[in-house]
């Protein structure tokens, strides 16, 4: 009987704990708004963290949502608007477009300017999305460049989507890391050279045995 009431007990406390969890991980999705950190992706990743603005009044609003939600330290590299394209990009290093269109998703890219060859670029990065008076945020922790994206908006005007629409997107970047890529026959001389100390060793060990 006791054994019964320990089974029956742990059962409860174990679907308490299950719906206090889902109540929290609601909560957090909240935190976004009508988003969660997967309405958007870089790379095809989720956001790591996501914030949200009912009615940021102008850029230096916006500039404050993403300070204050992911620290500062941040460099504003422009946006990419709806009808006008690319606005305060020159300059800034980094090229960000909205490239397409499709099920309910934007799709959007950013790159370097000017690449340096045989390098690898990692860096912080938040993408903005501005659709009628609101204003969502989403980062990510470190990002290899280029970044092939995504993200959605609610925001359903009358205009040729039907479904929704955005009216800019802007990016922001920390902690850029540039960081060099072994040319192919660096990496096979590697290669050949761990295989040549491989083969001394065995063959090293074989002469050990047979003394």
């Amino acid at each position: 009987m006791k054994q019964k009431a320990w089974v029956t007990a742990l059962a409860t406390s174990g679907l308490a704990a299950g719906l206090l969890f889902g109540a929290s991980a609601s909560a957090n999705m909240m935190e976004c708004g009508p988003y969660t950190v997967g309405s958007a992706t870089a790379n095809g990743a989720s956001a790591d963290e996501c914030a949200f603005d009912e009615g940021p009044q102008n850029q230096d609003d916006r500039d404050n949502l993403v300070t204050e939600s992911f620290g500062s330290g941040w460099t504003y590299i422009g946006k990419w608007d709806a009808e006008d394209g690319a606005e305060g990009q020159d300059g800034t290093g980094y090229d960000l477009k909205v490239t397409g269109f499709e099920e309910g998703e934007f799709s959007y890219t950013l790159n370097l300017t000017d690449p340096d060859p045989g390098t690898m670029t990692t860096i912080e990065w938040v993408l903005g999305v501005k659709q009628s008076t609101s204003y969502a945020v989403y980062f990510w922790e470190s990002v290899t460049l280029g970044i092939d994206g995504t993200f959605v908006s609610t925001f359903t005007p009358n205009d040729d989507f039907g479904t929704n629409d955005y009216s800019h997107i802007a990016g922001y970047v920390r902690n850029e890391e540039t960081t060099k890529v072994p040319e192919p026959a660096s990496l096979a001389l590697l290669g050949a050279g761990l295989l040549a100390v491989g083969w001394a060793m065995r063959r090293r060990s074989r002469s050990d045995l047979a003394a």
